[in-house]
């Protein structure tokens, strides 16, 4: 026989143990989750930490990228691109006021030649 050997009192005892195993399980299985929880990702600290130190060196180069775009594309000592860009726009500006003022000179010499070649007719 199974139970034919225990008395009323110690059946009793036996099923109040598995009750306070099962209900110390139901309760203690949060904790115990948190727990292997925390034992996991201690165990993967050290790849986080090379990820991180990975991160780190990526945030360092692209600073530095950052640092020269900056200065290519804000004014400075002149020696930017925008500086460069503001001279050749100046001297592009100049060149076109002496080619318009050139030219100018240039159609009135042409009208007083044509003139002086093909006096005007008199009736």
């Amino acid at each position: 026989m199974l139970l034919g050997d225990l008395s009323a009192v110690q059946l009793g005892f036996w099923a109040l143990a598995v009750i306070a195993l099962a209900f110390f399980g139901v309760k203690m299985w949060p904790w115990l989750n948190r727990f292997v929880a925390t034992v996991n990702a201690l165990a993967d600290l050290p790849a986080k930490l090379s990820t991180i130190s990975d991160i780190e060196q990526k945030v360092v180069r692209i600073e530095s990228q950052v640092k020269d775009i900056h200065h290519e594309t804000h004014f400075n000592s002149g020696t930017s691109i925008k500086d460069a860009t503001v001279r050749i726009e100046n001297k592009v500006d100049a060149l076109q006021t002496l080619m318009e003022t050139g030219d100018a000179a240039l159609n009135e010499r042409v009208e007083d030649i044509e003139n002086t070649l093909q006096p005007p007719k008199e009736n």
